[in-house]
């Protein structure tokens, strides 16, 4: 896991060279600058819930479900 905060301060070019390197392999979170909550899990609680109740068919069955747990983590 790698965790900016994206504190402007903490946006060195070096940083946002590589960052931009490989952004195919990173995928970012919405996360607003200098904000006290560092803990992560729940912005990826928060960001899975979304991914979850984005799907347009309700899962009817466990296995779907599990699917599409999956999928949104």
């Amino acid at each position: 896991v790698y965790q900016q905060d994206n504190a402007p301060r903490h946006k060195g070019r070096i940083v946002m060279d590589w960052s931009e390197e490989h952004s195919s392999d990173i995928q970012v979170m919405s996360w607003p600058p200098n904000s006290s909550d560092l803990n992560p899990m729940e912005h990826l609680w928060s960001y899975s819930e979304n991914q979850f109740c984005s799907a347009t068919l309700l899962p009817r069955i466990v296995s779907d479900l599990q699917y599409q747990l999956v999928s949104a983590w």
